[in-house]
């Protein structure tokens, strides 16, 4: 990647500058985007209810990859008019959108948009083109396409045990990915037991890691929601054990119901 160098004293900045700024911040992300593949990126979850009028959904803000873009979607609202929530259509349909403003007037009397904010806008017709999610109008938002970080040719990934009082109740995997040495798509799962967990310990820890390098892993997984799609957690992961965390605070109790993560982490160890 190249860099501007800033030097004290006034140094002008031009155009390219600011070009090559602007391509600094967004090359990065274009590319994880790339990598990654279409899908709902984060947020969208589905809600309904039923009015007087027909049935109702919502979706949650989020983004969502189409195209190899990263695109806001924003909270939307649809009516189905004389519709029950029973037989509503299976999906609806994700389709980039381009908002320019911010309109300003230049030195050589020309008037310009200065910003552009993607969007992807809920429709109810497949569009014609080939740019679009097809986003399932379905009680389980996991059923709708998350992007996947691709995997090397290899498959390379480590694998790890998440224990409780030395059993096995989980997994965890760590890929290696294509053209990111320092990043690894992390896939975690714990099984809904229903049963009330205790933390141990002035860590609070809830589940202990086991599987290379556990011991030298720190990192977490925000805003990950049980399988019951109930409560939202942040899962700790500190030099081998597993603390669970919500509204900033630590928790000395988890209801069972189970947790599924996946997300993009950074590591500073080869994987063996």
């Amino acid at each position: 990647m190249n860099e501007i160098k800033f030097t004290e004293g006034g140094q002008p900045i031009s155009l390219d500058d600011l070009k090559q700024l602007s391509d600094n911040i967004t090359s990065g992300v274009a590319l994880l985007a790339s990598l990654c593949g279409d899908g709902i990126l984060d947020g969208c979850y589905l809600s309904g209810d039923q009015t007087s009028g027909g049935a109702r959904i919502f979706i949650s803000s989020g983004h969502a990859i189409i195209g190899g873009a990263i695109y806001e979607v924003d909270e939307t609202e649809m009516l189905f008019n004389g519709l029950g929530l029973g037989n509503l259509p299976s999906e609806i349909f994700l389709v980039p959108s381009t908002d320019e403003s911010r309109s300003m007037d230049f030195a050589d009397g020309s008037t310009h948009p200065t910003r552009v904010r993607k969007t992807a806008v809920a429709v109810r017709e497949r569009p014609s083109n080939k740019e679009y999610i097809a986003y399932k109008i379905s009680g389980n938002n996991s059923s709708n396409p998350r992007p996947f970080i691709p995997r090397s040719e290899e498959a390379k990934v480590d694998s790890y045990r998440i224990l409780r009082d030395g059993k096995q109740v989980g997994s965890m995997n760590l890929y290696v990915i294509n053209g990111l040495p320092r990043f690894r798509a992390c896939e975690l799962h714990i099984p809904i037991d229903n049963k009330v967990i205790r933390s141990t310990g002035d860590g609070n820890t809830m589940y202990t890691l086991d599987g290379p390098n556990s011991n030298k892993l720190y990192f977490s997984l925000r805003n990950v929601v049980d399988v019951w799609q109930i409560t939202n957690y942040d899962i700790i992961i500190a030099a081998g054990t597993i603390a669970l965390q919500k509204d900033g605070q630590r928790l000395n109790e988890f209801d069972g119901h189970g947790l599924n993560a996946f997300a993009l982490i950074m590591t500073d160890y080869q994987l063996v």
